[in-house]
């Protein structure tokens, strides 16, 4: 039933990508990959994905910049997006963080790690 369903992961951290893919495979989700912001965007265009789940401390573009061109784009406007991100560890106000992720109007912003059980959650709640 999953697999008319299409995520695309955005992550320059390759061992993590592969974890979220194996679980979302595991539940029949069609999964794309794409690892800098750039790319990404690129693919969410040409894609038109279900689900984005995108990292914010990437290479070639960051998180925040894909996620406010993103929901610039008519094409990709309505495609949620989860912004899935440690980068609260490397602040001094986390909750900035959060904030900045909710005015790009990100449907969540979820702090890493997540243990597989929540990503299927977080998944099936989005679409």
């Amino acid at each position: 039933m999953n697999a008319s369903k299409k995520i695309l992961l955005v992550d320059d951290d390759e061992n993590l990508v592969e974890a979220m893919r194996a679980t979302l495979l595991s539940k029949d989700y069609n999964v794309i990959v794409a690892y800098n912001g750039e790319d990404g965007v690129e693919m969410a265009r040409q894609e038109a994905p279900d689900l984005i789940i995108l990292d914010i401390m990437m290479g070639k573009k960051h998180g925040y910049a894909a996620c406010a061109e993103l929901k610039k784009d008519p094409v990709c406007a309505g495609i949620p997006v989860i912004i899935l991100s440690g980068v609260g560890e490397h602040l001094n106000e986390p909750e900035w963080t959060h904030a900045q992720g909710r005015t790009l109007l990100a449907e969540d912003f979820v702090e890493k790690p997540v243990k597989p059980a929540e990503l299927l959650k977080l998944v099936e709640q989005m679409i």
